[in-house]
C-alpha cells in the first residue's frame, strides 16, 4: 500500500462516515528521527464487540506500511477500511489536533435521574377505566368524628378553638 496521502479529500464517504461513528477505540502516535508509528484499534463496522489492532509505519518519503488483524488487512500491503479509517484519523489529528475515538462512560451526561418524556395525552379522572372505582366515586370524605359532623355551630366552634 504505497500511496501518498496529502488531504482528507482523497478518502471516500464510507471511510469518513466510519470515522465519524467513533469506531476508533484508541489512537497512539509516536515519532522518531525518520519514521512515524501509529498504533490503533478499530471496531468492526456492525459489531462493537469485535475490534482489530492496526499498526502503521510512515517513513519520511510518505510510504505507508500497514497491517490490520482484519483478514483483508493482513500483511504489509494492507488496504482494509480499518487502516484507511486510522489514516483518516491521523490526517484529522494533524489538521485539528483531535481524533474522534469512542466515548467513555464518563464523557456522557448521566441520564438515569431524568424523567422520560410523556408522549401520551392526559386523561380526565372520570374517564379512567378502573375496576371497582364506582363504589368510591360517590363517597363524601369527612375527616371529622361522627359526633362532630353536621353540627350547626361547628364552624364557630372551630374558629374559636
Amino acid at each position: 500500500m504505497e500511496q501518498k496521502w496529502k488531504t482528507k479529500n482523497s478518502f471516500d464517504k464510507q471511510i469518513q462516515r466510519f470515522y465519524n461513528e467513533r469506531t476508533i477505540h484508541y489512537f497512539r502516535l509516536s515519532f522518531d528521527c525518520d519514521n512515524t508509528y501509529i498504533a490503533s484499534s478499530c471496531y468492526a463496522q456492525y459489531k462493537k464487540t469485535i475490534s482489530y489492532e492496526i499498526d502503521i509505519l510512515l517513513d519520511k518519503a510518505n510510504t505507508i506500511i500497514a497491517q490490520c488483524e482484519y483478514p483483508a488487512g493482513k500483511g504489509p500491503n494492507a488496504h482494509c477500511k480499518h487502516v484507511f479509517t486510522v489514516m483518516y484519523g491521523t490526517i484529522m489529528f494533524m489538521e485539528y489536533k483531535t481524533v474522534k475515538v469512542e466515548e467513555t462512560c464518563t464523557q456522557k451526561l448521566q441520564s438515569f435521574h431524568k424523567c422520560k418524556r410523556f408522549l401520551g395525552s392526559p386523561l380526565k379522572s372520570q374517564n379512567l377505566d378502573m375496576p371497582g372505582a364506582d363504589e368510591f366515586t360517590n363517597m363524601d370524605f369527612d375527616p371529622r368524628t361522627e359526633n362532630l359532623r353536621n353540627v350547626p355551630a361547628y364552624q364557630d366552634f372551630f374558629s374559636n378553638t
